[in-house]
């Protein structure tokens, strides 16, 4: 049996202006490199094309959204475009994940900051644990996740995504286990939503934030599931 996937990490990509089709390039390109590290179970390249819907504060007591910085004009010099990619792994081990940092998909988009990308994600930012997950494949067999047995080196999970979601939101003081237990349930919710292929609740540890992060086979999907129970 796998070990279960226990962290991951979130990275937001902000590319230069002009640049959005070339760094889409680059990041799929990069996948073959990803399959090949045996303890990256998931490794998702993702182009944000719209806001992410109201995280689940409205029916949630637990929970409130993530602050929202205020806006900044253009102009200003300390102002922070929002992220055009978002690169999403998952691992076993925190020896597995030191060892994806000192590999070729870093090092390769760390070379192309100030061509293709802008500024650079702060380490301890984007590390986040795994509350839960479902792990699927869009052809309906299991993919590599929690209480699964490990695939192949080389499945493709992406293979037939199309689509995403991305939510996070804050844990009121004191209410962390509570919010830890709502994603639990979420989690097996997703599992019974046959289109949702893959699910991910997540925490960044030493905050109260949380998130969600989903894939879907089709708009069909994603619109499935914002109408669901979670």
């Amino acid at each position: 049996m796998a070990r279960p996937i226990t962290l991951s990490t979130v990275v937001p990509l902000i590319a230069i202006p002009g640049q959005e089709s070339a760094l889409s390039a680059v990041l799929a390109s990069l996948q073959p490199k990803a399959l090949e590290e045996v303890e990256t179970y998931q490794w998702y390249a993702t182009r944000i094309t719209s806001p992410a819907p109201a995280p689940p504060s409205a029916s949630n007591p637990n929970t409130t959204p993530s602050p929202t910085p205020t806006p900044t004009p253009p102009s200003a010099s300390n102002s922070t475009p929002a992220p055009s990619f978002i690169v999403f792994d998952t691992f076993p081990t925190h020896s597995a994940r030191e060892a994806h940092f000192k590999g070729d998909i870093p090092k390769t988009l760390i070379g192309y900051g100030g061509t293709l990308l802008a500024g650079r994600p702060e380490h301890g930012k984007i590390l986040t644990e795994v509350v839960g997950a479902k792990v699927g494949r869009v052809d309906g067999r299991d993919g590599r996740g929690e209480g699964e047995e490990q695939g192949e080196g080389d499945v493709d999970l992406k293979a037939g995504l199309e689509v995403g979601l991305k939510v996070e939101f804050e844990a009121r003081e004191g209410k962390e286990e509570d919010v830890r237990k709502f994603l639990s349930d979420a989690v097996s919710l997703a599992r019974t939503e046959q289109q949702t292929i893959s699910f991910y609740a997540l925490h960044w540890p030493g905050t109260h934030k949380f998130g969600i992060i989903d894939f879907f086979a089709s708009e069909a999907g994603r619109k499935a599931h914002l109408g669901g129970e979670i």
